[in-house]
């Protein structure tokens, strides 16, 4: 506190339960101190002190010696001879504590840059923007991440801002009524709770309290999630983001953009070139699509993507025929047949393409995968000792698969593997026992999948179609 008749600043230092102990008077190396604030002047972490000398022109400063005793005040010219109100903040972003008093005569803002060990280079002055100012106050008004200030202006019933421009300088003052009479001292907080930082000030000869509530909104941009969902060529009978040149139809897949928020109409710039909402593509191989969306306000969403795999069914030895696998999961017969005859093949369940087609499949990141397809009913080797045996019920299946696995080694544990139609890895199990059955795809979408069961150098795949 600032005892301004004697010429002295008291600290009443906390005995630890909300209670203090007798104030320790320093004296504040000036005439008639106003004002007082605490922060860290010298970079230790400790609370130093920094006095407003309202009749002698200074601010002083007292550094902490770190037990809550203080140097005497080293004195800095304040700009003015009227300092009546002193702050401290980081006003050049060097992350030291800076100093600006309110000079009430003059009308004028005093800022003294830290020069790095608790001393203040010369002071610089602004106009507050009206007339007496009375209080200033560090805040962050602007969302940029810098400390700006805020004065109350006693006799214009005004408070003013003043931005910082990022270097330690500030813009020209910006005024606003302060609700009363005679704007007298000031208040910083968030008080609604939706971004930068609002101003309470006192009104002395009014009685009443003013509070101006921050118009700025940083990024007034709403969260707009974009994505681009599956696709499918066809209705049935092919794989989610895949198109099949050799039978036209399937050979062109349509990608939509969906997107949860904003305020159209919409902008959308496709990594092809297009601006519409949707696309349709025809690649010849596999190829990844981007899209980025703004919004009728200019607000960005996320970029999204997807990517459309190909799978060529050219078939015949003219190439006029189309590869089908019929009844996948049962017969697995792959058919060569008159696109006029893929339809009716579609519509009763087969698939477009080779059935063994993707027994050799890469990831996106080029592992290849090689699945050997494996005959359930047919006779096993005579070492049953060493063999592993897979059952997969249902298969197809509209809902899940349970795998009934059956070892002869129950020493050795097994692994399990399942890869989608492209090679990607779906779904890993490590450490299983052996005879056991297993419930997995409830998840899948539909396709076609190979789960590959290992133990030790014994391998078992099973292709699983999920419909």
């Amino acid at each position: 506190m600032t005892n301004y008749y004697s010429a002295n600043v008291g600290v009443l230092l906390n005995n630890g339960n909300g209670t203090f102990a007798a104030a320790v008077t320093y004296a504040s190396s000036g005439s008639n101190p106003n004002s007082v604030a605490a922060g860290d002047l010298n970079g230790d972490n400790k609370a130093d002190i920094a006095v407003a000398n309202y009749s002698s022109g200074t601010i002083g400063v007292l550094l902490n010696n770190g037990t809550g005793v203080f140097a005497p005040a080293a004195t800095y010219p304040s700009g003015n001879v009227d300092p009546i109100s002193v702050t401290i903040g980081d006003f050049n972003g060097d992350g030291k504590g800076d100093l600006a008093a309110a000079l009430y005569i003059s009308s004028t803002i005093g800022v003294l840059l830290n020069n790095g060990a608790g001393t203040f280079a010369a002071a610089v002055t602004y106009p507050s923007g009206g007339s007496g100012p009375y209080a200033v106050a560090a805040g962050e008004f602007n969302g940029d991440g810098k400390t700006d200030l805020a004065v109350a202006n006693y006799s214009t019933k005004t408070v003013s801002v003043l931005q910082n421009n990022g270097t330690g300088t500030f813009a020209a003052a910006v005024s606003y009524p302060s609700g009363g009479n005679n704007a007298y001292a000031l208040a910083i907080g968030n008080y609604n709770g939706n971004g930068p930082a609002d101003i309470a000030v006192a009104n002395h000869n009014s009685s009443t309290v003013g509070v101006l509530l921050n118009n700025c909104n940083p990024d007034p941009c709403p969260a707009i999630p974009v994505s681009i969902p599956d696709a499918k060529a066809l209705p049935s009978g092919v794989q989610p983001n895949t198109v099949y040149p050799g039978y036209a139809p399937a050979a062109s897949i349509t990608l939509t953009v969906k997107i949860n928020g904003g305020t159209g109409p919409y902008n959308y710039t496709w990594s092809n070139g297009s601006h519409n909402a949707s696309i349709v593509v025809s690649p010849t191989a596999k190829t990844t699509y981007k899209v980025s969306v703004s919004d009728a306000n200019g607000c960005p969403g996320n970029q999204a993507s997807i990517t459309i795999y190909v799978v060529d069914v050219h078939s015949g030895k003219k190439g006029d025929k189309v590869e089908v696998c019929h009844k996948p999961g049962k017969l697995n017969e792959t058919l060569s047949i008159a696109a006029s005859a893929v339809p009716g093949h579609l519509g009763h369940g087969d698939m477009l393409g080779s059935c063994s087609r993707a027994g050799s499949c890469s990831d996106a990141s080029g592992t290849s995968f090689t699945a050997q397809a494996v005959d359930r009913d047919a006779a096993q080797p005579n070492d049953l000792s060493a063999q592993v045996f897979v059952k997969a019920l249902p298969n197809p299946s509209r809902q899940y698969f349970v795998l009934d696995i059956k070892t002869g080694d129950l020493s050795q544990p097994v692994q399990l593997r399942v890869v989608d139609f492209y090679g990607r890895v779906v779904e890993q199990k490590a450490s299983l026992m052996g005879n056991q059955t297993l419930r997995l795809g409830e998840s899948y979408k539909a396709g076609i999948y190979f789960a590959e069961i290992l133990q030790g150098r014994q391998k078992t795949v099973v292709k699983l179609v999920k419909q």
